[in-house]
């Protein structure tokens, strides 16, 4: 009974959020590519308060990134993503990525 009732509540949303966006006639999809390139050098890499540990290099970072907006006149979703890629010069082992 319980899982019946789940199953039917899902296909309920499901319905729902397929039938929305179609039901209205206007319709704006907006896709917004960007990319951003920045460069410097940092002398503390590791952010460590020790002399010994102080690790400096060039650091390059780039960002691509995708916002994606979808409306109507009564539905709206957006979203965005957003990749940091770091390469340093020389600590090659300290090379990462970030998304978001």
């Amino acid at each position: 009974m319980r899982r019946t009732s789940a199953i039917l509540f899902c296909e309920c949303v499901l319905i729902f959020l397929l039938s929305v966006p179609f039901i209205a006639a206007a319709k704006d999809v907006t896709i917004v590519p960007a990319i951003a390139f920045k460069a410097g050098y940092d002398d503390n890499v590791l952010y460590s308060r020790a002399k010994a540990f102080n690790v400096s290099d060039y650091v390059g970072i780039i960002s691509p990134g995708l916002k994606l907006d979808y409306a109507t006149e009564v539905f709206n979703i957006g979203g965005s993503g957003l990749v940091d890629v770091l390469r340093y010069a020389q600590e090659k082992d300290l090379d990462y990525e970030r998304q978001s």
